[in-house]
């Protein structure tokens, strides 16, 4: 029981993960700052 739990909170994270980008880099290849967006990508996509 203990193990399906483990399991499915890893497959939590896993999907989580999924879906996040770390890169902060600017087409331009300038570094964006921590608290600014990345003015090439929308604000959000569409379907959400």
């Amino acid at each position: 029981m203990i193990l399906r739990i483990f399991l499915v909170i890893g497959l939590a994270l896993a999907v989580a993960s999924c879906g996040t980008k770390s890169d902060l880099v600017m087409p331009n290849g300038k570094d964006t700052p921590k608290g600014q967006k990345d003015p090439s990508r929308p604000p959000q996509p569409i379907g959400r």
